[in-house]
């Protein structure tokens, strides 16, 4: 999953390709991402009738750096 504040086009079909299958604009305010993100997760959901809860831990870094490959981020 790619959230991210970026309206380009091209950066979301080359995220695809790259395997990500969610896109989705955050907000930037950061309280209103966190928000966002305990939305979009916290709820349980049913998968074939078992009540599956999931957590993730995250990493948030804001950074105005140009980079074009994920392993140039890290």
């Amino acid at each position: 999953m790619i959230l991210t504040t970026s309206h380009e086009e091209s950066y979301r079909l080359q995220d695809y390709s790259l395997g990500y299958n969610s896109y989705i604009r955050k907000p930037v305010d950061y309280d209103q991402f966190v928000m966002e993100l305990h939305r979009l997760i916290d709820p349980p959901f049913d998968l074939e009738g078992f009540i599956i809860y999931a957590s993730i831990t995250i990493g948030i870094v804001d950074s105005s750096v140009d980079f074009h490959q994920p392993e140039e981020f890290l």
